[in-house]
C-alpha cells in the first residue's frame, strides 16, 4: 500500500466530519438561543438539523472505520513497503541512508525495524511513525538539531589525547603511534550502562565534528591526525560537510 493515498481518503473523510462539527454546534447554539428565548416554534426545525447532522457523522466515523480496517500495519511492514517507501522520501530529503532491512545507518543514527510489534527505533528510542514521510522528516529534525549543538573540538579533542597517552602506555609504543579510535571510545566509555547514553554511533558524530573543525592544537602543541587502516572492522564511518562519507580507523598527536 502507499501510506500518502491511505491519508488522503483519511483526510477526505476528516474534512466532512470537520465541517459536519461545526454545523452540530451552530445548530446546537441556535436550539439553545431560541430556547433561552421562548421561540418554541424554531426548536422543531433545531432538533432536526441536529439529527440530520448527527447521522452524517456517524456515517463518515463508519466510514473511517472502514477505511482503517484496509490497513493492515504488519504486512505493510513486512512485505517491505515501508521501508521502500521511507527510503524514497529519504532521497527527497537528501537523507544519507546506509544498510538493509531491517536495520539501516541514517547518520549517526541506527534505525531498527520490528515488523513483528509494528514498532520502528531510532537508536533504543521507539519512534512507531508508520507514515514514511513523516518518519524521515523527524529523522531530519533530530540531524539538524545535532548539527546545531553546540560542540567544543579542543575539549573533545584533549579527551581523546588523554586516553591516546594512556593507550601508548598500556600497549608499550611510542608516542606518535597510530591508536584505533574504537579503542580510545573504550577507555573513554568503560562501562556497558554508560554506552547507552553515549555509543559508538555518538562517538562518529563527535568525531565527524572534529574532522570539520579544521586544525586542532592541543596546549601542549601536538595536533590531531585521524587516519585510516585496513582493518575494516575497526573502520568509523562519518559525513563531512557536502554529505560525503569518510571512513577513519585510527588516530595520532603529534607536533
Amino acid at each position: 500500500m502507499n501510506y500518502e493515498a491511505f491519508y488522503q481518503e483519511y483526510i477526505e473523510i476528516e474534512k466532512i466530519n470537520k465541517d459536519n462539527i461545526k454545523n452540530f454546534n451552530r445548530f446546537q447554539k441556535s436550539l439553545s438561543k431560541h430556547i433561552g428565548q421562548g421561540e418554541i416554534k424554531l426548536v422543531g426545525q433545531d432538533i432536526e438539523n441536529i439529527k440530520v447532522t448527527n447521522q452524517i457523522i456517524e456515517n463518515t466515523t463508519t466510514q473511517l472505520e472502514a477505511l482503517m480496517g484496509t490497513f493492515k500495519s504488519q504486512e505493510y511492514i513486512e512485505s517491505g513497503e515501508w521501508a521502500d517507501q521511507m527510503l524514497d522520501y529519504g532521497k527527497l530529503e537528501r537523507i544519507d541512508i546506509q544498510g538493509s532491512f531491517p536495520i539501516y545507518e541514517m547518520f549517526p543514527f541506527k534505525v531498527r525495524i520490528d515488523s513483528e510489534n509494528q514498532d520502528i527505533y531510532i537508536d533504543r528510542k521507539k519512534a512507531s511513525y508508520l507514515r514514511p514521510s513523516f518518519f524521515i522528516n523527524q529523522v531530519k529534525i533530530m540531524q539538524e538539531k545535532l548539527n546545531k549543538a553546540s560542540f567544543n573540538a579542543l575539549r573533545f579533542a584533549s579527551e581523546l589525547a588523554t586516553c591516546y597517552d594512556r593507550m601508548i602506555i598500556i600497549n608499550g609504543k611510542k608516542t606518535g603511534t597510530d591508536i584505533y579510535l574504537l579503542d580510545l571510545y573504550a577507555l573513554l566509555v568503560p562501562m556497558g550502562r554508560f554506552k547507552t547514553d553515549y555509543n559508538k554511533q555518538s562517538f562518529a558524530f563527535d568525531i565527524a565534528r572534529l574532522r570539520r573543525a579544521g586544525e586542532i592544537t592541543l596546549k601542549d602543541g601536538r595536533k590531531v591526525q585521524l587516519g585510516s587502516s585496513r582493518n575494516e572492522k575497526k573502520a568509523i564511518r562519518v559525513l563531512n560537510d557536502e554529505g560525503i562519507e569518510e571512513f577513519f580507523s585510527t588516530i595520532m598527536f603529534i607536533k
